[in-house]
């Protein structure tokens, strides 16, 4: 369902021209363990932002920044 829900909102966000180009997605941490059913479905995520000419940013240990502190960042 996840790949669903993210290519349905890649398809239907933006207001004409003003579309967004880019998609962030946090690393799946959990490859090893995962099915391949859920591996696969990550992996066309990004294939379908790629597509669809997204850039693409695969956030790793992010709930470390303080998104408040711009030295964080």
């Amino acid at each position: 369902m996840f790949g669903v829900g993210a290519l349905s909102l890649m398809q239907i966000c933006g207001l004409g021209r003003l579309r967004p180009n880019t998609l962030f997605i946090g690393f799946k941490e959990s490859w090893r363990t995962a099915s391949p059913e859920s591996c696969e479905e990550y992996v066309n995520v990004l294939r379908h932002a790629f597509d669809m000419h997204y850039g693409a940013a695969v956030l790793r240990n992010f709930e470390d920044v303080d998104i408040n502190d711009p030295d964080s960042l």
